[in-house]
This record gives structure tokens, sequence and C-alpha cells, in this order.
């Protein structure tokens, strides 16, 4: 029986290598599940991003809002905000409405993100990050 956990977690990397294949950028593919992040965007100038994907479809009940965990840590170990030790850049795929957020790890500022890509008039501070595409360019 497979994990339905990783089985989702590897539908949201497959999205997102086929979004940035689309959009022009190459992808690499690490080997294992050991390192923080899962895959390296290469842009046309050669420059590479280690990016981890999340993803979800769990609005928080009573808001218009999505929570993702900006965090690693496994085995027991509590987990601790991404840094950029581990990563360059968090995609997050919201489904639906089927939007992506790609925000730089530098912009991250505690172990959850809280989008809003339902809401038209959101301010959120993660809401310029939506199909951000343009942090790989």
């Amino acid at each position: 029986m497979a994990n339905e956990s990783k089985k989702q977690g590897a539908s949201y990397e497959a999205r997102f290598t086929a979004e940035a294949l689309a959009r022009g950028f190459d992808v690499l593919e690490p080997v294992g599940d050991y390192l923080v992040y899962d895959r390296i965007v290469v842009n046309k100038s050669d420059d590479t991003f280690r990016v981890q994907v999340k993803g979800t479809s769990y609005a928080q009940p009573g808001k218009v809002s999505y929570k993702v965990l900006a965090a690693t840590g496994r085995g027991g170990v509590p987990k601790v905000k991404l840094t950029a030790d581990d990563a360059d850049v968090l995609a997050v795929y919201v489904d639906p409405p089927d939007a992506w957020y790609l925000i730089p790890i530098s912009k991250i500022t505690s172990k959850s993100v809280a989008l809003s890509p339902d809401d038209p008039k959101s301010v959120g501070k993660y809401e310029p990050w939506r199909d951000a595409w343009n942090v790989f360019a």
C-alpha cells in the first residue's frame, strides 16, 4: 500500500517540474529523498536554485487561507524553519485553485506560511510571490 502523503508529495513535485519546464527552465531531480530540497532549477544564465516543493488542498476551517509548513525535520526531531542553508525557494502549489507561490526562503519569517489564493483582495505578505516564476530569472 502506497504512503498517501508521499504519493501526494510526488504529485506536487511532478506538477512543479512540468510547469518549470513549460516556462523554459531546466529542472534537475536529486536522487533519494534525504535532502531538504526536491528540485534544482537552472535558468538560461546557468544560475541554479534549490527548490523545496510543497502543496496543499486543505483550506483552514472558517478562513479563506491555506497553511503550509515551511520547515524541515524528521524522526521525532522538532521541525525548524527552512533557512538559506536548506534551499533557495519554497514552491507551494494550492489545489484548488491551481495556484503556485514561489517564495524566496529569505522572505519566510516563520515555520508556517499562510496563503490566500481564493481572496482577490488579500494583502498577505506572501501574495506578491503568487506565480512569481521570475524568482528563477
